[in-house]
């Protein structure tokens, strides 16, 4: 199975990124392809499948569209926070509903501070989680509390939404078979 997260990604120092680095090095199960399409931070990455496409310029859009084609995922993985993708939202948005709309592929996201957010941005927040929440076919959040605002406010089916407390524990240990991993996605 093939796996594209969409994500920050560490040198970046914030926990949207480290969750996602984590995840990836827990995520190492035979018959696992993972990829990470993220920013450009001016290194180079030693580990193979990690791609620096991410941003607003129509050169970064076209670039991520075209290699979400070439790597042809089963599944994507957006791990979402609003201040991580600031004004490329909008655009990765479009991009994913429009490769969702020509390719069989599953479109899972994690939203990092959806209570934040929604208090910040108001009804403005409101409709753009709800536009989001199109797109994706499950949901993860971290606690109740975001579940039940995505539900209430955001008209989320209940359906689409899993919770995951922060934290995730070792893969390698616990899990052995892809079909073992395959339950949680």
């Amino acid at each position: 199975m093939k796996i594209c997260i969409i994500s920050s990604y560490p040198p970046e120092k914030e926990g949207v990124g480290q969750f996602t680095k984590r995840l990836v090095d827990n995520f190492n199960i035979k018959g696992f392809e993972i990829s990470v399409l993220t920013f450009n931070y001016r290194i180079l990455y030693k580990e193979k499948n990690i791609y620096q496409v991410l941003g607003a310029s129509p050169k970064n859009i076209i670039d991520t569209y075209k290699l979400l084609k070439t790597i042809n995922p089963d599944v994507i993985h957006v791990q979402y926070a609003t201040p991580i993708y600031r004004i490329y939202s909008p655009l990765l948005w479009t991009v994913l509903w429009i490769y969702k709309k020509k390719n069989k592929v599953k479109i899972i996201v994690t939203f990092h501070e959806v209570s934040r957010e929604i208090i910040l941005l108001r009804f403005l927040g409101i409709k753009y989680y709800s536009l989001m929440s199109t797109v994706a076919d499950q949901i993860i959040v971290h606690t109740n509390e975001a579940k039940k605002i995505l539900i209430k406010k955001c008209r989320v089916n209940i359906s689409k939404i899993n919770i995951i407390p922060l934290g995730l524990f070792n893969f390698n240990t616990n899990l052995r078979t892809k079909e073992k991993a395959l339950k949680i996605i």
